[in-house]
């Protein structure tokens, strides 16, 4: 393994792509909508310091009025959560995700936010892709790539404008299983650390998908790669020797000494902890002494990312997890100490904690779902919405609908309290369910009251993304489910005028890092 310095370079920003793409008018058997006036400010989920707020008049009020604007088939099956991003730089945002599931072939579709039609595929991978896209210039020329991963050892970089393949990760399929390679996870950006000015990916790799419940697992691993090239740089197994699939989350502070990896191990039925590591730790390739956050309560152990915020506004951050035996935990960071805890019995979850603001005080709060049952029989779904700085439950519910998607989170009436978005899926029970149709709803910030947005056929897997796609200075939401005609990409447009500074709109939230940003009180 080469050596390098480790630099204390801060991470580098990305610019957009100014080519344009006419592949853009896409299927004529999708509605289009009109774009905004081109003078307009809109608010990009990777880019957060792009918004101009605008003043649309009186309140809303709720629930928000709905329109299906575009339903486009997708080719292949997907598990994974979409990114709304600007690929082509002409200001309207379009969307990326991966597709393909287990045992079957992946795929990266770039499809137009206006129309639902297809930008570009790219069909190299051998199995499915699953992680939340990354965004990064690994070439330097200005432009963002994506970068996206999944089974097999299957990471991409690839052009934003084309598809066009820039590196994968090697050596992946059946080479990369027998040198201890398995599934990625989302990559976080690290800073440049081998000075050619692009940053390094931090990402966690695990899970053999081929062995049997129960059964002993080869150990998962943090690895930082190389931005530029994908070579892996460091690479140090859990400290317990558990398998992982968990993605990592970079937290960076000042110095950059003070900044930490949370990370996880255990799965499904094999336990496991949360942890902290420094980056330092991380570069000697041993993770021995990383700090234990949260300790195994059961066979079970961490699969859903946390999340990171400052519950109690002390200046100091806080882990917020949801374990996959049923425990809502916020512990924090620094000092490992548990604020509070919450256990949810006979539950399950694969979806991280959204925060945002959901009663009257100041400090921030947390909204987690846990499916009732094991999986993949689960039958039914508990919501907790739980005050951040005390612990206090502020409501909760209870649906015979499976919500397998992290709740998204943001303000659609203007009164200063997140609504939240809830998509809840037909339940599978054991020896199946009787066909029921999809809801999806919103709950009121505050009361905690359910409006019922929609109910259609379908299911839904991976996180939607809420964004204002076509700069006309209202939200859009844009997810996947399955429907008649297989998988389809949806895009619904709503009412309600964008928010100044969302609360958590997407997978891993606004900015994709997993971190909450306080921006409203």
């Amino acid at each position: 393994m080469r050596p390098f310095a480790l630099l204390t370079t801060t991470l580098l920003g990305c610019t957009t792509a100014t080519v344009q793409d006419p592949a853009r008018t896409g299927d004529a058997s999708v509605r289009p909508a009109e774009a905004g006036p081109e003078d307009v400010g809109f608010w990009d989920a990777g880019s957060p310091d792009t918004f101009v707020m605008v003043d649309s008049g009186p309140p809303p009020e709720l629930p928000p009025t709905v329109e299906e604007t575009w339903a486009t088939p997708l080719a292949d099956n997907s598990s994974a959560s979409p990114i709304a991003t600007d690929l082509n730089g002409d200001g309207i945002l379009d969307i990326v995700l991966g597709t393909g599931t287990e045992n079957a072939r992946g795929a990266v579709e770039a499809i137009s936010g206006v129309n639902g039609g297809s930008l570009w595929r790219n069909a190299a991978a051998n199995e499915s892709i699953f992680t939340l896209p990354l965004k990064l210039d690994v070439d330097l020329d200005g432009r963002d790539e994506i970068i996206v991963g999944g089974r097999g050892a299957e990471l991409l970089a690839l052009d934003a404008q084309t598809g066009q393949q820039h590196w994968s990760f090697s050596p992946r399929g059946n080479s990369g299983r027998d040198a201890g390679y398995f599934n990625f996870y989302t990559p976080q950006k690290l800073p440049d650390l081998d000075g050619d000015a692009v940053p390094e990916l931090l990402v966690a790799n695990g899970g053999d998908s081929r062995a049997e419940p129960f059964a002993p697992r080869p150990p998962g691993h943090l690895m930082i790669l190389s931005g530029a090239t994908g070579e892996t740089l460091r690479k140090a197994a859990m400290p317990d020797e558990a398998e992982t699939y968990l993605s990592p989350l970079w937290v960076e502070q000042d110095p950059l000494d003070a900044s930490f990896i949370v990370f996880g191990s255990g799965g499904e039925t094999l336990s496991g902890s949360l942890w902290r590591a420094t980056l330092g730790e991380l570069m000697a390739e041993d993770l021995s002494e990383a700090v234990q956050l949260v300790a195994p309560a059961s066979y079970k152990g961490f699969i859903a990312p946390p999340t990171v915020a400052d519950l109690n506004k002390d200046g100091q951050l806080d882990v917020i997890t949801s374990s996959f035996d049923g425990y809502l935990k916020a512990i924090s960071l620094r000092r490992g100490e548990e604020i509070w805890s919450h256990f949810v019995p006979d539950t399950e979850t694969q979806a991280s904690p959204s925060v945002g603001y959901l009663n009257d005080d100041d400090y921030p709060d947390v909204l987690a779902l846990f499916c009732r049952g094991t999986y993949p029989q689960w039958n039914g779904t508990e919501l907790i919405a739980v005050s951040g700085h005390d612990g206090r439950i502020l409501f909760r519910h209870t649906f015979e609908y499976a919500a397998i998607p992290s709740p998204l989170l943001a303000d659609f009436n203007q009164d200063g309290l997140d609504e939240a978005l809830v998509i809840l899926n037909p339940a599978v029970s054991q020896g199946g369910a009787p066909r029921r149709d999809q809801k999806v709803i919103m709950i009121e910030g505050g009361s905690g009251e359910i409006h019922e947005l929609a109910v259609h056929p379908g299911n839904t897997i991976g996180t939607p993304v809420l964004a204002d796609i076509d700069r006309d200075r209202r939200y859009e939401l844009v997810f996947t489910r399955s429907g008649q005609r297989g998988l389809e990409l949806v895009r619904w447009d709503f009412n309600t005028p964008i928010d100044e500074r969302p609360s958590w709109t997407g997978y891993l939230g606004p900015t994709g890092t997993g971190q909450f940003s306080p921006s409203r009180r």
